[in-house]
């Protein structure tokens, strides 16, 4: 994507230009490639006018499409360009996206080029609506009259109306057995209780503190490369297993091995899920180890992840065992000083985390972006204002004002009803709420709170708290 391209102009390329509304993209192909003679039809005067301003068709070349009085201009053309039967079609993006990814990578690759070289451009006009007006955009589009492209576009105080989302109830099959390889930890645990509340009656766990008396049995509980690909060896058949693996996510940064196992098999037709972790919360290593959480948030890499998401990604990785092949939870892709190169984190120094970091628009409606600075400030972040605060208390109070917006959020109610004087326990804040609070401070504060938020003598302590140690 060019810097110089706002989003909304960039988010109709990919269809304009491999699926449907390619009438300006055929334009811009054929100039490109040297065509004496464009012919173009339209449906009204305007299209007309606009054809002709942005692409200097002349007028004699352009006809109507509203009746048959274009057909015999065309048969009276020079009919050898037709002889060579050139056409376009319809495609449906979605299946080709879940089915032959890597054509639509080597399609939507060979448009850059020209789009980065100026050659070809986003469809004009592109009518931009908020999230907002969902419902105006689609009335624009049913009447067929608009020019160019339709996109909706998100931002900060968009609301929109959505129907309840009811989520399918997992019931796992009584008469098989589940296999649970390292499920005597916390959240090892926790998975267990989750198997048998869902329906498992027969559950295996392993682990690496069993006893080993079975040669396949020591084999599994070795190193979890060994494991995978004993486990992988052993249910290798189709309909044998499916198989669903619960990892660190600091897998994707330097071993893959197991995340590569689950592409590998989902590709050759065997179910075969990879779920990635961030640090969980209240559960597990990190709630049973002192200072555990502390030393895993020093590079900023990972958000705290509740049980119950992993629950949810265990449920959907069950549900659709052959959908995607990895889901991964709680990766810190926000302005944060993991993207510092100079920094402790990977991130920043990895090619493949480059896409995913946080790119700002530099001014509404200037079609510019900015990438966030190495620190993972931007201009209109807390720590921004933060650092920009004449004093302490200033910057106390921009803190304070934070936290009583992500509050209100929360428990939707006005921000001036939040007693930040108050101790967080007082305020209706629990260990979820905490977490939520605490990766807000860590996304747009970039200071690390981790679980002293429970324990501050109120919301205007953990504030001061805050800016100390942003300074």
């Amino acid at each position: 994507m060019p810097e110089a391209m706002s989003f909304e102009d960039a988010a109709p390329l990919p269809m304009v230009f491999t699926a449907g509304g390619v009438g300006q993209a055929t334009l811009m192909l054929a100039k490109h490639s040297g065509a004496g003679e464009i012919y173009v039809t339209v449906g009204s005067q305007e299209k007309r006018e606009f054809i002709k301003r942005e692409y200097g068709i002349p007028g004699k070349h352009i006809f109507s499409n509203r009746n048959a009085s274009f057909a015999m201009a065309i048969f009276l053309l020079d009919m050898e360009a037709f002889s060579r039967v050139a056409s376009d079609g319809s495609l449906d993006m979605m299946t080709l996206l879940r089915h032959r990814r890597s054509d639509i990578h080597h399609i939507l690759s060979e448009i850059s080029r020209p789009v980065q070289a100026q050659v070809l451009a986003p469809a004009r006009p592109v009518i931009a609506y908020s999230m907002s007006d969902t419902a105006k955009a689609f009335r624009l589009l049913q009447t067929g009259n608009h020019t160019g492209k339709i996109v909706l576009s998100t931002g900060p105080g968009d609301e929109v109306d959505v129907l309840p989302c009811v989520a399918a109830t997992t019931r796992l099959r009584s008469d098989v057995s589940y296999l649970h390889v390292g499920g005597a930890g916390g959240l090892g645990r926790s998975i267990a209780h989750w198997l048998i509340d869902h329906g498992a009656k027969n559950l295996t766990l392993l682990s690496r503190s069993a006893e080993k008396s079975s040669g396949f049995v020591a084999e599994l509980v070795q190193p979890k490369l060994y494991g995978t690909r004993n486990l992988h060896v052993q249910w290798s058949q189709p309909d044998s297993l499916d198989f669903i693996m619960l990892l660190s996510f600091s897998g994707i940064l330097d071993n893959a091995y197991q995340d590569a196992i689950a592409h590998w098999r989902q590709a050759r037709g065997l179910p075969c899920v990879s779920i990635d972790l961030g640090a969980v919360a209240g559960v597990g290593y990190v709630a049973e180890t002192a200072d555990a959480a502390d030393l895993l948030c020093m590079t900023n890499e990972t958000l705290m992840v509740v049980e119950a998401a992993v629950q949810q990604a265990l449920q959907a990785a069950i549900a659709h065992p052959m959908d995607h092949p990895q889901i991964l939870l709680g990766l810190n892709t926000g302005p944060a000083p993991q993207w510092n190169p100079q920094g402790k984190s990977q991130m920043s120094r990895d090619a493949r985390s480059m896409a995913l970091k946080y790119r700002d628009h530099c001014s509404q409606g200037s079609g510019l972006q900015k990438d966030a600075s190495a620190d993972g400030s931007r201009e209109q972040t807390l720590s921004h204002k933060s650092a920009g605060a004449e004093s302490r208390d200033t910057a106390a109070e921009l803190v304070n004002e934070a936290i009583a917006a992500k509050l209100a959020s929360i428990f939707m109610l006005p921000a001036s009803d939040v007693d930040l004087a108050q101790p967080p326990a007082q305020c209706g804040i629990d260990s979820l709420v905490a977490v939520e609070l605490r990766n807000m401070l860590m996304l747009q504060a970039a200071v690390e709170v981790s679980f002293t938020i429970m324990q501050s003598v109120s919301l205007t302590v953990l504030a001061l708290d805050v800016v100390m140690k942003s300074r």
